[in-house]
């Protein structure tokens, strides 16, 4: 059983990961939801679960325990300069500023949708090689290849790499905003539409200060 059970954040595919956390919450014993884990993680039915000998299902709920800690990735470590998910090769944005713009809003409006919208999100800054982002390519198809190919520790890795360069990148269009208002004429700047956008401005720049993580994997 041990070999056919993912038994590792490096072996989890983000989409059986999402699913994983889809799951209605434990209740009573919490057996039912024990079953449910163990059959995405062995790609079982649960009443094929049911029907594992004792053993097999002792050894395959001791297996799935390395959900009960945090996903860790290696201080430092580079993300990789291509990943080959299924049939399609993804080559990933490195520098925020040579997104489009389409990409950032793209991107920032995903960035609101929850753990479900990880794969999509990152579907915004890995684009198929040979293509430039949106062009030529079916986004459905690279978003099901990260859900259903990428492991949980290159998308906690990723992520973290996108989320880390949008605050930044943020925060530098917000400081522009910010002395732009600063220049505005006096009278203009002391008007209540005027306050209010130095004050929002402000309230989202100190927000910022604590950096970024990701959304669904950081919890």
């Amino acid at each position: 059983m041990n070999a056919d059970i993912i038994d590792s954040y490096d072996r989890l595919p983000l989409g059986k990961y999402l699913d994983i956390l889809a799951l209605p919450a434990p209740d009573g014993d919490g057996s039912d939801y024990q079953v449910a884990v163990i059959a995405i993680l062995t790609g079982m039915t649960p009443d094929g679960v049911l029907d594992l000998p004792l053993g097999d299902y002792k050894r395959a709920a001791e297996a799935s325990h390395f959900l009960t800690q945090p996903v860790k990735t290696t201080p430092g470590k580079r993300m990789a300069d291509t990943y080959r998910l299924g049939d399609l090769t993804l080559v990933p944005v490195r520098d925020a500023r040579k997104m489009t713009a389409a990409q950032y809003i793209d991107f920032q409006s995903l960035l609101k949708g929850g753990e479900q919208q990880l794969p999509a999100m990152l579907a915004a800054v890995m684009v198929p090689e040979g293509h430039r982002y949106g062009d030529g390519y079916d986004f459905d198809e690279v978003r099901r290849a990260i859900r259903d190919h990428l492991t949980v520790t290159q998308a906690e890795q990723i992520s973290a790499f996108f989320l880390t360069k949008f605050t930044d990148l943020t925060r530098t269009t917000l400081t522009s905003f910010r002395l732009a208002l600063r220049l505005m004429p006096r009278k203009a700047r002391r008007t209540p539409e005027g306050r209010k956008l130095m004050e929002m401005t402000d309230a989202a720049i100190a927000s910022l200060t604590g950096g970024a993580g990701s959304p669904a994997l950081m919890k």
